[in-house]
């Protein structure tokens, strides 16, 4: 792994924004509204007026607002 790019990532995870349990920084203004997740995809990701999303690389980062925790890391293109 030391000759990968980024070094010490393991495949598939050097292009994740965020790793589920992670927190999200405080002053993160990049979140998605659920209806910016194309249709097609929806019915993957559970809605939950409660939480808040991030949609990008084709995959959607579901985050507690409280805790700002990755609770669950959704890859739309399985």
């Amino acid at each position: 792994m030391a000759k990968k790019s980024p070094a010490c990532i393991p495949p598939g995870q050097a292009k994740r924004l965020f790793n589920q349990g992670q927190r999200v920084p405080a002053g993160y203004r990049y979140y998605s509204p659920y209806n910016s997740i194309p249709q097609q995809y929806r019915s993957n990701v559970p809605y939950d007026a409660a939480n808040r999303y991030i949609y990008r690389d084709n995959q959607v980062y579901v985050v507690d607002p409280r805790t700002r925790l990755v609770e669950q890391i959704i890859n739309l293109l399985r």
